[in-house]
């Protein structure tokens, strides 16, 4: 048998290494939709999501480029969070249940359908169900329509939904979590996030409340934001925080792990105030902190 000659090995070689580069550009993932929770500019809605075993409560982030939605209850299941682009977007409109169209958004992206109804009044906190079909506290959904369809790029195909997909059942829903769903918006400053802005704070360094840590303050609570360190002479320090208080809810809203506290702070402005439920020891405790400049110098 002949052996190819140097030309011809050396072309089989570079074809080889050819395709190596090709399959191992293949084998790596697109990176990481940035979150539209980090822009600025984005706009913020609170949102109660429909899915197909009940629902979620949290956040719907719309930027220039990115939509995001960080849910925050339940805050054992994040499997609803998601960060797409805004050009990933193939169906945007009212949800239209049968020939009924509901006071709610279906978003879709490809193959994955959310449902949503804006829920601009999340302050105080309610038991039961969050929704039914047309919930009367539900806001009218075009405002968020109009905002992702001012940012979505030029030449998008958007088609009109007719879904006839269903609302949970009152089984389904009897088990739900605490909803806030009521009066006044979270720290009095609406959904619109000024452009720019990046909020308050208070003087505190938050961990998630472990089951662990829980048990060791002698806790029923698995959820909530354990303060760690305090800020020598910081709002907080100043209003009576403590280590190892964990914080349930902020103005309201409820706080399932720390993340909840900072997007909260976001949307505080400086000379406003956070107030505090804590769990101390077992006892509840409200506290009221000023919240103050992030450009503030720690001490």
């Amino acid at each position: 048998m002949r052996l190819p000659n140097n030309r011809l090995l050396s072309f089989l070689l570079r074809g080889l290494a050819g395709l190596g580069i090709a399959l191992n550009a293949a084998a790596q993932t697109a990176p990481p939709t940035p979150s539209a929770a980090n822009d600025p500019q984005a706009v913020r809605f609170a949102l109660a999501h429909q899915h197909t075993m009940g629902w979620c409560f949290g956040y719907l982030y719309v930027s220039p480029t990115t939509i995001s939605y960080v849910e925050s209850t339940p805050a054992t299941d994040q499997s609803h969070s998601f960060d797409f682009q805004l050009s990933q977007i193939t169906r945007l409109d009212r949800w239209i249940y049968g020939q009924q169209s509901l006071n709610a958004v279906e978003l879709k992206f490809g193959k994955a359908t959310y449902h949503f109804w804006w829920m601009p009044n999340e302050q105080v906190v309610q038991t039961g169900r969050p929704y039914q079909w047309n919930p009367p506290d539900a806001a009218d959904p075009q405002q968020l329509i109009d905002i992702i369809r001012k940012w979505l790029p030029a030449g998008s195909q958007v088609a009109v939904t007719n879904s006839t997909a269903g609302p949970p059942t009152p089984t389904q829903s009897a088990q739900d979590p605490l909803v806030s769903s009521a009066v006044g918006a979270l720290g009095g400053s609406g959904n619109k996030l000024a452009p720019g802005s990046i909020g308050g704070r208070i003087g505190v360094s938050l961990g998630n409340l472990t089951l662990a840590k829980s048990k060791s303050l002698g806790l029923s609570a698995t959820t909530g934001a354990l303060v760690e360190q305090l800020e020598t002479n910081g709002p907080a320090a100043k209003a009576g925080v403590r280590i190892d208080d964990v914080i349930t809810t902020l103005n309201g809203a409820p706080i399932a792990k720390a993340i909840d506290v900072r997007t909260a702070l976001r949307h505080l402005a400086p000379g406003s105030t956070a107030e505090l439920h804590l769990l101390r020891q077992g006892q509840p405790i409200k506290i009221t902190v000023k919240v103050i400049s992030t450009s503030t110098p720690r001490q």
